[in-house]
Parts: structure tokens; sequence; C-alpha cells
């Protein structure tokens, strides 16, 4: 279901994969047929792992391929130790939670370098290994525009500012300014994934981690969908909270956002993944014409989610559901589509990628493998995912504890705290430690004993 694609560069996008099918085809190489496409002489599967910025669960909706294959496991409790940029970008990694990678924030981040990483552990093993897009905020660290962490073969990333238009990327060692309106990044960074599929030798494995700028604000679309018409996003009773008196204190005194204008930024927020579900399908397509698609992992999630007029917030870094829960869609070959509702976290990507591989993690980890949950061995991975902020004001600074159907927050500096039925209450719309009733604060001493031990546990090689 290929969209029309108007300038070059765009058309390029998919054109790379598509024209590659043709060549096949052209031989008179057809998949099914005598003349197979030649598998992979490697055992090992390949991984792909494809990462949006800032998008929340509701807006898959926005992305007709993505929502339309039906070979996906599709997690609808996945959640994100810390819902910040830089924090969840170095859990992704490491398989560890921010408190012990370290980087709590987007301004220490050059913490991280020199950090071991799934890259890392793969490389060592034999993959070839490819970064594409959006790595960390401040990032090369000071080093010079053309510096590539270790454990990367292939490296085509943002060289300081970031964002849509008129950024610097450091591709393979050269350094390059994009400007102008053929320099869309999330097209720029999607025709590097296919460059990255394309180039590899099909005795070897591989693993790409390919992370888009989209849709991160300003929610820039590219100009073939500035006028595209989207789905409007469901508004739950979250949007816009008409009662926060049981809210923390840093929620009751924020001023409620314009309604008009929250709706506009959903809108463009939506435009903006059309790009990015454009890029899915040049992966895919380049993954099939290579004849590596049915040796190939593919998992799609976001860094964090972000309100955008929830409980009368817009931002990330929130505790609410709409800030820590992300989309995850994981594609594995041999393994029927279906709807998964098993509790689990972006700690748990790494350690994941190391079980596919064969491999143990390099370093201990605090996730686990999502491949009983996937081949359906074992229902239940976590009993509760530890969510996390260390900095920023202090009245909003906090630990919690999400399991499958209770949501425990602690605002430990300023003595408040949240508790939440999601099973009863989704939208997050009643604090039931606001009701006085004794029932209640003894399950948040239950849930808050379980978060500390959780905390606590020490990571350990998997």
């Amino acid at each position: 279901m290929t969209r029309l694609i108007n300038s070059t560069r765009e058309g390029k996008l998919l054109g790379a994969a598509v024209l590659a099918t043709l060549v096949i085809a052209s031989f008179g190489v057809f998949v099914g047929g005598s003349d197979e496409v030649t598998a992979a002489k490697h055992d090992r599967p390949n991984v792909v792992v494809i990462m949006a910025d800032d998008q929340f669960t509701t807006t898959l909706n926005a992305m007709p391929y993505t929502r339309s294959r039906d070979d996906w496991v599709r997690f609808d409790n996945a959640i994100v130790n810390t819902a910040l940029c830089c924090p969840s970008r170095a859990t992704l990694l490491t398989g560890l939670t921010s408190d012990h990678t370290g980087i709590e924030s987007n301004s220490e981040t050059s913490l991280f370098k020199d950090q071991p990483t799934i890259a890392d552990w793969l490389n060592d093993a034999g993959y070839r290994t490819g970064f594409i897009g959006k790595y960390f905020n401040k990032f090369p660290w000071g080093e010079p525009d053309d510096y590539v962490p270790p454990g990367w073969d292939y490296w085509a990333s943002y060289a300081g500012k970031q964002g849509y238009y008129d950024y610097r990327i450091n591709d393979n060692g050269l350094v390059v300014d994009e400007n102008g309106l053929k320099s869309y990044s999330t097209d720029v960074f999607a025709e590097k994934a296919v460059e990255f599929i394309e180039s590899t030798n099909p005795g070897r494995p591989f693993f790409s981690l390919i992370s888009f700028f989209g849709p991160h604000s300003p929610w820039t679309p590219p100009t073939r969908y500035a006028d595209a018409e989207v789905k409007k996003i469901r508004e739950t009773p979250a949007f816009l909270e008409e009662d926060v008196s049981d809210k923390p204190r840093w929620i009751r005194r924020m001023r409620e956002p314009d309604a008009a204008k929250m709706r506009e930024n959903r809108t463009r927020h939506q435009r903006a993944l059309l790009a990015v579900d454009d890029a899915i399908e040049a992966v895919f397509a380049a993954l099939e014409a290579k004849g590596e698609l049915e040796n190939t992992i593919v998992l799609y999630t976001s860094d964090h989610g972000i309100s955008m007029g929830e409980h009368r917030y817009a931002h990330k870094t929130c505790g609410y559901e709409i800030c820590s829960r992300v989309p995850l869609l994981v594609r594995v070959p041999g393994i029927d589509g279906r709807r998964e509702r098993a509790l689990v976290g972006n700690i748990d990507f790494a350690p994941t990628i190391a079980d596919y591989a064969g491999i143990e993690t390099g370093e201990p980890v605090d996730g686990r493998s999502l491949r009983p949950v996937l081949e359906q061995a074992r229902k239940r991975l976590h009993k509760g995912i530890y969510l996390h902020r260390a900095q920023g004001q202090k009245n909003r600074i906090f630990s919690g504890l999400r399991t499958k159907r209770w949501k425990y927050v602690s605002y430990d500096k300023v003595g408040e705290q949240e508790l939440y039925d999601l099973r009863r209450d989704p939208d997050e719309l009643f604090n039931l430690l606001s009701t006085g009733r004794r029932k209640w604060d003894r399950k948040a001493t239950v849930l808050a004993a379980k978060l500390r031990r959780i905390r606590d546990t020490p990571p350990k090689i998997r």
C-alpha cells in the first residue's frame, strides 16, 4: 500500500527498496519459485529496532502501513522507566534503569560516553551494527563532528543540531549539512536505513537501530503531508481533565492548556507520523528485496509518550500512562501476530535482542528477555515496572510502580502520593488516596514495599 511520494528525496525513500524488488523480478527470480531468493547463510536472526520520539499509544492509528501489518505482536502494556528522551535511550541500549545508567536527564548525557551497549555485545559476537538517526541530546559530547561511539560499524546520525530541517549529520565519517525542503530528516534517515540493509553481506547477521526525530515537537510534517487528512485522536476524559482536586499540587497549580492549540498540535503530530510510517514501509520493502525479511526480527517503539493536554499537562516526564506507556510492536518470523497484555518495559529490549542473537548480555541488566512471552511459553515477565524521575522541580520528582492493574506514584520530596486502579480507571481520573479510606492506604503501603524491592534488586547478566 505504497503511497505516492513527490520530491526526489522522498521518492528515493521507497524507491530504493521497490527498485530492488523489480530488479529481482526482471531476472525471473521469485520468492516461492524454483529460483528462490538466496537465504542468508548465517543461522542467527537479524534485528532491526525502529524508534519514534514522543509517540503515545493511540497515535498508531495515524500509521496506515504499520497498522495494516498483521504479523506484529502488539503489546498493550509496554512501559518506560523514565519518560524522557535521553534516559530512555540509555535504557534501550543497556537494559538498565536510569538510576543505574546514571543518565537521569537530558543535560548529563556525556556521562554515557563509552558505556557498553547492545551494539558492543553484538559486534563482539560477529554482528554488523548500524545506527541511523537521533542518538542523544548534546551528542557528540565535545568530540569532533565525525566521532562514532564504539560498537557501531555503520553510523549516520545527527552531529550537533537536531530537527526536521537544517541540521548536520555524520554520515559514516563524512560530515554533511542538510537543509532545504528535500532534507526532511525522517526521509533522509529512512534512506540511510535502506542503504545499510542493502549494503550488508548476506553471510553476516546485522543489527540496526533506526531512531527518528519525528513526531517530536514542533511536529513538522513533510511537505507531502502538510495538509493531510488524519483521524482525530480520541479524547479520553483525561484530556483537559475537569476535576484535578485529587492530583498532586504541581498539577493543581497548572494553568489549563488551550484546547484549540492542543488539538492543533495533535493533528501535526499525526501528520509527522505519516512520514515515520513511510519509513517503516521502506525498511520492510528493503528487507524483502534483500531476501532477509524472513530472517529478521523487527521491533517498533517510542522512547516515551507525551501528554498533549491530558491531566491539564503538556509535556513528558510524568508518571501517568500518557507519558510512560509506549507503542511496542514486535515481528518475529514464525510467530503469528496477536495482542499481548503481558507487562513489559524498555529495560527488556536489550536482553531480548541478546537472547535472539544467542549471546549473554555483556553487562548486568535490569530487564529480561521478551522471548518467552513472544513465543507464548510464559504469560508473565514482571510483577511490576519501576517508574522514575530524578531531575527537575522537587515537587515533580517521583518513584513509582506500574503493575498490570495498579499505578502507585510517590513524590518523595514533598510527601504526596497517587494510587490508581487501571482496570476500573484506565484514564487515571480518581486518585484513590484522596478518599481517606484506610484500605487504599494499606494498598499503597504494599505497593510501596514492592516498589522498593524491584528498585533495589541489583542487575545481573542474562
